[in-house]
Formats: C-alpha cells, sequence, structure tokens
C-alpha cells in the first residue's frame, strides 16, 4: 500500500469501502451461501463469539481485557465516580468508559455514572457549570415563585 502513514491509509479506505462498484462486490461476496454458512457458524461458536466480542470492544473504546482487568485493581472494583463496588453489580452494569472521539479509555464505570456522564455531556455544560444550575434549581424550584403550592 503505498500509504505508510495509518491516518491516510484508514481514510483510504474508509472513502474505497464505500464506492458503489466495492459495495456492491461486497454485497455478492457476503450472500453467497457458502459465506452465509461461514457466518452462521462463527456465531454459534462461543470462543469466536467471545473473540468478536473483544475485537469489537477493542476498536469502539480502546479496552482489551488486560486493561480491564488492570483498571479493576487499580480502582479497587470501585466505580471510578461514585466509589460503587463493582463487583457486586452485574456484568452489563459495568461500563468501560471512553473518549468516543479519539477512542481513548477513562474508566470502568457502575451503570448509573455512566449514564450521568452521557447525559451531562449532551447538555454541552461543563459537569461544574451543570452542577451549579442543577443546585440554583433545586434551591430554587420555579413552583415555589408561583407560590402555588
Amino acid at each position: 500500500m503505498p500509504y505508510k502513514d495509518p491516518e491516510a491509509r484508514k481514510a483510504y479506505l474508509r472513502a474505497y469501502s464505500k464506492r458503489p462498484d466495492v459495495r456492491v462486490k461486497e454485497r455478492a461476496r457476503s450472500t453467497t451461501p457458502e459465506a452465509r454458512e461461514k457466518a452462521r457458524q462463527r456465531k454459534a461458536d462461543p470462543v469466536s463469539r467471545k473473540i468478536e466480542k473483544e475485537r469489537s470492544r477493542l476498536q469502539r473504546t480502546g479496552f482489551t481485557v488486560e486493561l480491564v482487568n488492570s483498571l479493576m485493581a487499580l480502582q479497587n472494583g470501585k466505580c471510578a465516580v461514585c466509589g460503587a463496588d463493582l463487583n457486586k453489580l452485574p456484568a452489563h452494569h459495568i461500563h468501560a468508559d471512553h473518549d468516543h472521539q479519539r477512542k481513548k479509555p477513562r474508566g470502568l464505570l457502575c451503570n448509573r455514572c455512566n449514564v450521568a456522564e452521557g447525559m451531562i455531556r449532551k447538555t454541552g455544560l461543563s459537569p461544574a457549570v451543570f452542577s451549579a444550575f442543577l443546585q440554583r434549581y433545586l434551591d430554587n424550584p420555579p413552583v415555589d415563585i408561583l407560590e402555588l403550592i
């Protein structure tokens, strides 16, 4: 490949895979009976599913199994934000928090803190500003101004 720069290569491959002629060829290749059978076997195999899950997590978040285990030890099995015991939570309530733009891992969070972090980020406010607005709201809710209750 003429691209020694990994980012340039990724950009080229992304553009290449979006070309209509390439998409048609890929669709034709993936719909053959042999390809469908191979995919079915991969999905049925627990080892293949585990490998695919780990590969997908690494690609999405930058987390490896070793990193998760290291963070669990570093955080003493606690949520990085609230300190909840992650060992007492079901596995699907433990989240590998990461920067979505840079795909850089940050830490392990409980479900509540992960949802709260995502919601605060969607407001466009920093956590400190959001906290100040929330405290002002709780100290002086609009219904108190109306004096109806």
